[in-house]
């Protein structure tokens, strides 16, 4: 018998997706993606200051 989820799912699970390994892969992606931004931010900031004060 196939439970609704591998009926939706397929063969991949729910209970795989929710490991600890993958939250904690995850959490990385987002701190790494987080300081990326912050650091366009930071440039794009600088930019804007130094083309106001004519730098």
């Amino acid at each position: 018998m196939v439970s609704q989820t591998e009926e939706q799912y397929g063969s991949r699970t729910l209970r795989g997706a929710l490991s600890p390994n993958s939250i904690a892969r995850a959490e990385r992606v987002w701190s790494a993606a987080t300081v990326l931004a912050r650091l366009a931010l930071a440039a794009g900031f600088l930019s804007a200051v130094a083309d106001r004060f004519g730098g």
